[in-house]
């Protein structure tokens, strides 16, 4: 009916123009009309896209849409609940754009904070759950030019910590940003598990330990082994200073310097007292070649006194 209607009113036009030539050639008739009303119910609609670099401006006109060169279907948004006018985003759907276009995010992240993003699932258990049947999972970042860091923040606020990995040109560094300490924690707490060793903000180390007293402290004892070869302990001092072995019991230098085997039932086989005696719970062999013809010598160092002497004794 509107369209039989539209050519009656553009036939009527037609044959006033003919009938009055002047009227067609001093006035300028301009028609603008919908057909079919942009309303009602559609199976398709079709939008062409936009060309390169025809990208349409802002602020944009509220509710409209177009799809641009690269496929994406876009919105423009009212800047406010009523605004005639807006800018373009992409369409409603499960993410939202920033203003800015920075940010992507699930939409209602304010009013639902629990959203869980499933990567390979449809039931993630975590806030990012990722998981491959076929293939390695994994997350990769890259930096071109610089460093690629990943940062794990706990609490906010002065008490929060935070532990990072970077991969930088020549390093790679693991550890923690604010001033707290790095623990290396195994097992369940309720079955004996716990805290293994810790580095501490200063960098002092602990094992067995979470509050070292020492650059190096281990609750416990400890095991040089090689497979390979000798397993050798070395203690180098600088020039200044010299390197030094301290057996200490409680907090007094009153410790014995022992050294003994494993499996003796007896006393230690050789005791240096904080006095300075000196125990040998065996015999004393001084050899050469193989052959017991080596001296056995004690020195008297002179004390500006008394000269110094030698007690000497040779088979």
């Amino acid at each position: 009916m509107k369209k039989m209607f539209f050519f009656l009113l553009l036939a009527a036009i037609v044959i006033t123009f003919i009938q009055n030539p002047c009227h067609a050639q001093t006035q300028t008739l301009e028609l603008t009309t919908y057909y079919p009303a942009p309303f009602g119910a559609y199976d398709r609609i079709k939008l062409v896209p936009r060309a390169a670099g025809s990208e349409l401006p802002e602020p944009c006109d509220s509710g409209t849409v177009y799809v641009s060169d690269d496929g994406n279907l876009n919105y423009c948004e009212p800047t406010a609940a009523g605004s005639p006018t807006g800018t373009w985003g992409p369409a409603a759907g499960e993410w939202e754009r920033s203003a800015d276009d920075n940010n992507v995010y699930p939409i209602n992240t304010a009013t639902n904070p629990n959203i869980k993003i499933g990567v390979g699932t449809s039931t993630p258990t975590q806030q990012l759950h990722i998981v491959s049947d076929n293939s390695d999972a994994g997350i990769l970042i890259e930096a071109e030019n610089d460093k690629a860091t990943i940062i794990i923040q706990g609490q906010t606020g002065s008490n929060g910590s935070e532990f990072s990995i970077t991969a930088e040109q020549n390093a790679t560094n693991i550890g923690t940003v604010t001033d707290t300490p790095l623990n290396l924690v195994t097992g369940d707490p309720g079955t004996g598990g716990g805290t293994r060793l810790t580095v501490t903000d200063q960098g002092q180390v602990g094992i067995g330990t979470t509050n070292p007293a020492r650059d190096f402290e281990i609750a416990g004892g400890f095991q040089v082994s090689n497979t390979a070869g000798a397993a050798d302990i070395v203690f180098d001092g600088t020039t200044a200073a010299a390197a030094n072995v301290q057996f200490r019991a409680g907090t007094n230098l009153d410790g014995n310097f022992e050294v003994d085997l494993v499996g003796n039932a007896g006393a230690p086989y050789f005791i240096v007292t904080p006095a300075g005696d000196v125990e040998i719970n065996g015999t004393l062999s001084v050899k050469n070649a193989g052959e017991p013809v080596a001296e056995v010598q004690v020195e008297y160092v002179a004390d500006g006194t008394n000269p110094g002497y030698y007690a000497t004794y040779a088979p």
